[in-house]
């Protein structure tokens, strides 16, 4: 894909066992349908700083859940572009997800 675009937000879907805290299972199927959907449309994950898990939750049974649900994904084209733009995750305040902030780095 050659055009530049961006997406932020909650996938709902991790790409790793490693970005899962606290789970009894792992869905694998729905990690690599998720890796294939990023690589079919030509999208990068932006990494990020800031804490490793952007939803947490506790239900009170099995302790705490915690998962890197949210992220940032673009073309290869805008990541030229914005060389310098990096992605940062804030512990979160009133929700049980933290906020996603982009920042172009300019």
């Amino acid at each position: 894909m050659d055009e530049e675009w961006v997406v932020l937000g909650d996938f709902n879907v991790v790409v790793s066992m490693e970005e899962q805290y606290g789970y009894r299972t792992y869905n694998a199927s729905g990690s690599r349908e998720f890796q294939d959907w990023l690589f079919d449309i030509a999208l990068v994950d932006m990494g990020y700083e800031g804490v490793p898990f952007t939803w947490s939750r506790s239900d009170g049974r099995d302790g705490i859940k915690m998962a890197r649900l949210d992220r940032g994904v673009c073309t290869t084209a805008w990541r030229w572009r914005f060389a310098k733009a990096s992605i940062v995750h804030p512990p979160k305040f009133h929700s049980d997800h933290c906020p996603i902030i982009l920042s172009l780095g300019e």
